[in-house]
């Protein structure tokens, strides 16, 4: 991320079309740290580090979308857990 700040938007989430060419899912990520299916695989959920956040999306398999983003967790910055603590 060079000298960007770690904590501004400046990324994007992307799945390769069924052309092989990427097609864009989400704008502005902060630092993306992983990417999970539920079980059904019709939950996507993606971690976001530097927004201390986990989304949920309904995740479509056939057509590869992802709709309906919600907030699965997130952590205050001053925890145990947190990096800055």
């Amino acid at each position: 991320m060079g000298k960007r700040a770690w904590d501004q938007p400046c990324g994007n989430l992307y799945r390769f079309g069924a052309d092989r060419k990427p097609v864009k899912l989400v704008e502005g990520i902060r630092c993306s740290n992983g990417l999970d299916w539920s079980p059904d695989n019709r939950i996507f959920y993606f971690a976001e580090s530097f927004a201390y956040k986990i989304w949920a999306y309904d995740f479509d398999d056939a057509s590869g979308t992802l709709a309906n983003r919600r907030l699965f967790a997130c952590w205050i910055r001053s925890s145990a857990l947190s990096p800055t603590a």
